[in-house]
């Protein structure tokens, strides 16, 4: 827009220099007549008046023959230039210009001035419009932004659960991986760290006289206690749920046993295929296994075991097992996360001494000899019941099939 202001403004200024010329131009050419016209005059005329004489006056009586005149008396017509006897003549152009130059010169500048005026307010005009919308959209596209990005933003974290400031894990340099331990992507206490020490001056909860206990009911002696009391922890499992103990005075926090109770289960169920297909293929039907998983592996019976081997005498106070924590699925949990810590501390053998405590291997002969009873392969019906693994189920006699 000001490019146009600047262009008008320059286009109005070469009319009026147009104008000034073409009058400058004019008074030159009248200038230059008026001298010409002197130039041509007769001597008469520019003799003064003085030296001019007027003429004789004639009276009526006399009659002058034209023979008496002398010629010298002979008064011969003035020769009056062409310039003088006629009017002056002027160029149409410059009559033209002339008659036309103050007008012309005044509308064309007025007019140029109005049109620089208007292409003046025209460009202020829009220039001030540009500078609100740049105003505008410098305020609402921020706010916008800004609006988008919260409603897209995630949003905050749940803040973590406070911990005891006092409380701390152990240091991975005293974290080495078990030798025998079948399981190389898991890492724990060697038993030449110091930090498996016998566990002494619990915080909270007194895991030390529950640890040894435990490994005499198992058969087994651990070498990483802190395997042993994680999973004999019934609680934890939330990090601010953490068990506090000490080793050698320092405080540490213990997880609970859930996790390592669900690679027990599998362990478990290894372990019961195993024997069961060592059992060969008269014996080791789907069907038996279906009595076995859906009987010996059940949170109910799982939960008689725990109490019939004596582990709640374990725990650190009865007291502290409420209604809640003594549930057969607590229960249950505590009896898989013992098999898998036996197996991560000593592999295959450990595994089967806790297996074997546990009478996982007399239920295997018990239940088969129980199902061939079923089948009237073995005709004695006397035999003795598998303690609390037999099937809830009753023996048809006499049947030679199912």
């Amino acid at each position: 827009m000001t490019e146009a202001a600047a262009a008008a403004s320059a286009a109005a200024k070469k009319d009026a220099k147009a104008v000034k010329a073409s009058q400058k131009k004019a008074s030159q050419e009248k200038a230059s007549q008026e001298k010409a016209s002197q130039e041509k005059a007769s001597p008469e005329e520019k003799a003064s008046p003085e030296e001019k004489t007027p003429p004789e006056k004639k009276t009526p009586t006399e009659k002058v023959s034209p023979e008496k005149v002398s010629p010298e008396k002979k008064t011969q017509p003035e020769k009056v230039s062409p310039e003088k006897a006629s009017p002056e003549k002027v160029s149409p152009e410059a009559t033209e210009a002339e008659a036309w130059a103050p007008t012309t010169s005044s509308t064309l500048l007025k007019r140029a001035r109005r049109q620089r005026r208007r292409l003046l307010a025209k460009t202020l005009k829009e220039e001030e419009e540009a500078a609100q919308a740049a105003t505008k959209t410098k305020t609402w596209v921020p706010a916008f932004l800004r609006r988008l990005v919260a409603r897209r933003a995630p949003r905050a974290p749940t803040p973590p659960a406070p911990v005891a400031p006092a409380l701390k894990t152990p240091a991975l340099s005293q974290v080495v991986r078990i030798s025998p331990n079948p399981l190389g992507r898991y890492a724990f206490f060697a038993p030449s760290s110091p930090l498996i020490c016998a566990l002494t001056q619990p915080v909270h909860h007194g895991f030390g006289p529950g640890v040894a206990r435990c490994e005499r009911i198992l058969g087994y002696t651990f070498k990483s206690k802190v395997l042993l009391a994680e999973a004999l922890n019934l609680h934890a499992w939330k990090p601010e749920d953490y068990r506090q103990f000490k080793i050698r005075g320092s405080p540490y926090l213990l997880p609970g046993n859930k996790r390592i109770a669900i690679y027990g289960d599998s362990l478990m169920r290894t372990y019961l295929t195993g024997k069961l297909m060592e059992l060969g293929p008269e014996k080791g039907t789907g069907l038996l296994w279906n009595s076995i998983n859906t009987t010996a592996l059940s949170d109910k019976e799982l939960c008689a075991l725990f109490k019939r081997i004596g582990l709640p005498s374990c725990f650190p106070a009865m007291d502290q097992i409420t209604e809640y924590t003594s549930t057969p699925k607590y229960m249950a949990t505590t009896i898989e996360a013992l098999a898998a810590a036996a197996f991560i501390d000593g592999g295959d053998e450990a595994l089967e001494t806790v297996m074997k405590r546990f009478g996982m291997d007399s239920l295997i002969e018990e239940t088969a000899s129980l199902y061939n009873v079923f089948r009237n392969e073995e005709p004695d019906a006397n035999a003795p019941p598998a303690r609390h693994f037999a099937p809830h189920i009753k023996y048809p006699i006499g049947k030679t099939s199912i």
